[in-house]
């Protein structure tokens, strides 16, 4: 069984590190990739199937902000959500902006524990009610699948029977 692909995006390697702590503490479930910087976010997730991004805003370079803006340009609505982590873009104007670009939570440093596992909770459970869901898609296309052919054989056996 896949493990939940969880990428954590900061560039102050502690904090990498205490989110890290605090994942691993609550979750055996949950696979954890790190990325120093919005390049290596990218490399990582080109690497792997992400599930679900927690990503800093303020980082040298390309921001939290950008990240997500630039990964909405090169595929058309990005489709693993990403929730932005932040101490200094608290006020209504930059959340707002971080919804704007498409994240799709804000969480403020410093981060509460159990807040950052309810929400993660959340998210797995929408991980394992979407893999449910696709697996019965599967099984119903098979099934349909099935039965297509079945049709097909009769029908080309009714063919060879009737006259022309």
């Amino acid at each position: 069984m896949k493990k939940f692909n969880l990428l954590l995006v900061d560039d102050i390697e502690n904090n990498i590190y205490t989110l890290r702590l605090i994942i691993e503490e609550k979750f055996k479930n949950i696979n954890i990739i790190s990325a120093p910087s919005a390049q290596d976010a990218v490399f990582e997730i080109m690497k792997h199937d992400i599930d679900l991004i927690l990503c800093d805003i303020q980082m040298p370079g390309i921001n939290g902000f950008e990240l997500i803006q630039y990964l909405n340009d090169i595929e058309n609505n990005y489709r693993s959500p990403i929730i932005l982590i932040t101490a200094i873009y608290t006020d209504k104007e930059a959340i707002q902006k971080g919804y704007d670009v498409g994240a799709i939570d804000y969480l403020t440093k410093p981060i509460d524990d159990e807040l950052l596992c309810s929400k993660l909770n959340v998210y797995l459970n929408i991980y394992e009610n979407k893999k449910e869901d696709k697996k019965k898609i599967n099984t119903q296309e098979e099934v349909l699948k099935t039965k297509q052919i079945k049709i097909y054989t009769m029908i080309d056996e009714l063919h060879r029977f009737s006259p022309h």
